[in-house]
C-alpha cells in the first residue's frame, strides 16, 4: 500500500519558482494589454491573450515531459493563426491552423502510449544521419515554400517560410518525443520573434521573447529526462 501512495505522488505535476514566474508574466502582460493597449480591436486583444497564455502553459507542460501540453497548444494553434492571418503573415496563420492544431490531437496520443511510471514522456534523441537529414529537407522545403508565399503576396516572405517549416519540424519531432524537438523550436522562435517585431501586438511580442528561452531550457530539461530513463532502465 505504501509504495503505491510512493508513486501516486511522484506521478503529481509540480511546479518550480520559474515556472509560476513564466505563469505570472503572462498574466500580468494580458492585464496590461486589456487596460493600458487599445490600439487593436477587442477580439484581437483576447485572441492575442488566448495565445499568449496558452502558449506558456503548453510550453511549460512540454519541458516537464506531460502530455497535458498538447491540449493548452490545441487552443493556442487557433489563437495564434488568427492573430499571423490579420497580420499577414499567411505561412505561419496556414500551419497552425491545418497543421499545428490536428498535430496536438497525435501528440496527445503517441505521449499517452510513451510514458515512464511519474507519467512522464520517454524522450528520443537524433542520431548523426537523421540529424544531417531533417538539415536536409529544411532548406530545401523552405526554398520551395518561400517561392509560394512571394507569389501570395506575403510579408517577410523568407522568415515567414523558415519560421514556418521549422515549427513543422518541431512539431513532429515533438509528437514523437525526439529531444531536438528545442533546437528547432529555437530556431523557429527566433526568426518569428523578428518578424513579430514589426507589428503593434505586445501579448504576442512577450510570448515571442519568451518562447527561445524556453527553448533552450526545454533542451536541457529533455537531456535530463533522457539521462534519468537510462538510468532506470541499467538500475
Amino acid at each position: 500500500m505504501s509504495s503505491k501512495k510512493v508513486r501516486h505522488q511522484k506521478s503529481k505535476l509540480q511546479f518550480n519558482l520559474l515556472d509560476l514566474f513564466c505563469f505570472a508574466v503572462g498574466i500580468v502582460t494580458s492585464i496590461i494589454v486589456v487596460f493600458f493597449y487599445h490600439e487593436n480591436s477587442p477580439f484581437y486583444t483576447f485572441m492575442s491573450i488566448v495565445a499568449l497564455n496558452g502558449g506558456i502553459i503548453c510550453t511549460v507542460l512540454n519541458i516537464k515531459g506531460r502530455r497535458s501540453n498538447f491540449i493548452y497548444g490545441f487552443v493556442e494553434s487557433f489563437a495564434c493563426g488568427y492573430t499571423s492571418l490579420a497580420n499577414h503573415f499567411y505561412g505561419n496563420a496556414l500551419i497552425n491552423f491545418v497543421f499545428y492544431a490536428p498535430s496536438t490531437l497525435a501528440g496527445f496520443y503517441t505521449w499517452g502510449k510513451h510514458r515512464n511510471k511519474d507519467k512522464k514522456v520517454i524522450a528520443r534523441k537524433f542520431t548523426p544521419i537523421q540529424a544531417i537529414t531533417a538539415t536536409a529537407i529544411f532548406v530545401t522545403t523552405t526554398i520551395m515554400l518561400n517561392l509560394v508565399l512571394d507569389a501570395m503576396g506575403g510579408s517577410s516572405t523568407l522568415l515567414d517560410s523558415a519560421a514556418t517549416i521549422l515549427v513543422i519540424f518541431a512539431t513532429l519531432l515533438a509528437v514523437f518525443r525526439y529531444r531536438e524537438q528545442w533546437l528547432f523550436w529555437l530556431a523557429s522562435d527566433i526568426l518569428q520573434l523578428i518578424m513579430w517585431t514589426t507589428t503593434n501586438d505586445p501579448a504576442v511580442l512577450v510570448l515571442r521573447i519568451f518562447f527561445p528561452l524556453s527553448a533552450i531550457y526545454g533542451y536541457l530539461n529533455w537531456r535530463k529526462l533522457i539521462k534519468t530513463d537510462i538510468k532506470k532502465r541499467k538500475s
